[in-house]
C-alpha cells in the first residue's frame, strides 16, 4: 500500500481511538461514586483507593486486618473524599452480607465493586494440600462471585454500575509452576 494513503488513514484512527477514549473516559467521573474495594487496605487496592479519593469518590475499604484498615484509613483522610473501613472476612457469607449492608448504610449505594482481595500460596506441589487449593478458590472465585451476586442487585436500583475483578499471576500461572522459581531449594 502507498505510504501516502497509509500514513493519513493510520493517523485518522489514531486519532479517533484518542477521541473515543477520551469521551469515554469524561463521561465516567469518579465524584461522588461510592467504590467498594475488597483486599483495599494496602498494595494495589490502596493505590486504587487513593486515586478514588483524588477524583472526589468515596470508598469502602474491606480487608481482614483492622490495624492496615486503620493506617489505610489515616492515609487516605487528607486526599479527600469519605472513606469506610469494614474489617470482614470474604469467606464468611454472613460477614460478606454483613459488609455491604454496612456501606449501604454508610453511604446509601454502591457504584463501583473492585474485587482485588487474595492470596497466593506457594510451595512444592508435595507441601501444598487440597485445602491450600480450595481456600484459593474460595477467596478468588466464590467471594467475589458472593460479592457480584450480593451488589448487582443494589446497583440495578440505582440505574447500574461498574465491577472489577483483579487476578493474580496465580491465575495465569498454576501454583506448583510458581513454586519452582521462588521455593528455596532445600524444599523443591
Amino acid at each position: 500500500m502507498n505510504i501516502r494513503v497509509l500514513l493519513p488513514v493510520g493517523t485518522l484512527l489514531l486519532g479517533a481511538w484518542v477521541a473515543a477514549r477520551t469521551i469515554r473516559t469524561a463521561r465516567y467521573t469518579l465524584r461522588d461514586k461510592v467504590a467498594v474495594i475488597t483486599g483495599g487496605s494496602r498494595w494495589l487496592g490502596l493505590v486504587l483507593a487513593r486515586h478514588i479519593c483524588a477524583q472526589g469518590g468515596r470508598v469502602a475499604l474491606i480487608a481482614r486486618d483492622p490495624e492496615e484498615l486503620a493506617r489505610a484509613k489515616a492515609d487516605l483522610a487528607p486526599r479527600g473524599g469519605a472513606v469506610l473501613t469494614v474489617q470482614c472476612d470474604l469467606l464468611d457469607a454472613a460477614q460478606t452480607g454483613a459488609a455491604v449492608r454496612q456501606v449501604i448504610g454508610r453511604f446509601g449505594k454502591i457504584d463501583i465493586l473492585i474485587n482485588n482481595a487474595g492470596i497466593i500460596e506457594v510451595g512444592p506441589l508435595k507441601h501444598m494440600t487440597r485445602e491450600d487449593f480450595e481456600r484459593a478458590m474460595r477467596l478468588h472465585f466464590w467471594a467475589a462471585y458472593e460479592l457480584i451476586s450480593q451488589i448487582i442487585p443494589e446497583m440495578r436500583t440505582q440505574g447500574g454500575g461498574r465491577i472489577v475483578n483483579i487476578s493474580s499471576i496465580g491465575a495465569a500461572r498454576s501454583p506448583c509452576r510458581i513454586s519452582r522459581h521462588t521455593a528455596p531449594a532445600n524444599l523443591r
